[in-house]
């Protein structure tokens, strides 16, 4: 429903407008995220944002 009320996407792009460095990665996938964080601590010179895209009550029974 918050599409509705304010639509954010593409949210990757908005970031990148304000100069930030944007990595995206499967918020599930636990080596996409230690990727993640250790690419982030290689940019230098401009904040690092890390989009991890997930699925609510995904793996849950």
């Amino acid at each position: 429903w918050n599409r509705d009320v304010m639509n954010l996407a593409p949210f990757n792009k908005k970031w990148q407008a304000f100069g930030w460095h944007v990595i995206e990665v499967d918020g599930h996938d636990l080596t996409q995220l230690i990727d993640a964080f250790r690419q982030a601590k290689l940019v230098k010179g401009q904040p690092t944002v890390i989009i991890a895209h997930t699925i609510k009550g995904k793996g849950g029974k």
